[in-house]
């Protein structure tokens, strides 16, 4: 897999041919990617995958993940000059991408940040009330029913209060 070189691709390719090196190894752990970053952080390249599980995902599962995926890695030769490998679970401020995401956090609290504005506004905070295919329907304190296109969000969390 060595034939293209890292000083000739760019990120969005390394990131496609690592995903693709690292598939089979999801799929037997039953591991969600949910995020993978590839990029200059500190003078030094990091590729972080942020991982998780149906049943959560702890420090070692974590550590295992790191020693197989860097396995893999080194096996297809995707990136030729040094990288830190980190795996990582999202933790609390997981983002909400995919409808599966938002379907999990129904009747809990969400921060959207949009492209576009919906109503008057390009953030909105408000309540999970309804998940379909493209899209997920808010309510928020002012008692607003908001329906987000998922490919007009920006950013979304959900909103956990102390």
């Amino acid at each position: 897999m060595g034939e293209y070189p890292l000083f000739f691709m760019n990120d969005e390719l390394i990131t496609n041919k690592i995903r693709e090196a690292v598939q089979s190894l999801l799929i037997e752990t039953q591991t969600e990617l949910v995020e993978l970053i590839f990029r200059f952080e500190g003078g030094r390249r990091v590729l972080r995958f942020i991982v998780d599980r149906p049943y959560g995902i702890n420090v070692s599962e974590c550590a295992e993940l790191n020693r197989r995926i860097s396995y893999i890695l080194d096996e297809a030769n995707i990136i030729e000059q040094s990288y830190v490998l980190e795996v990582s679970s999202p933790g609390i401020d997981r983002p909400l991408r995919t409808k599966r995401d938002f379907e999990k956090k129904l009747n809990k609290k969400v921060r959207i940040h949009l492209k576009a504005p919906v109503g008057d506004r390009i953030a909105h905070a408000g309540i999970v009330e309804k998940v379909e295919e493209d899209r997920v329907y808010i309510k928020t304190k002012e008692g607003l029913f908001l329906e987000i296109q998922f490919d007009n969000i920006v950013k979304a969390q959900e909103e956990i209060e102390f």
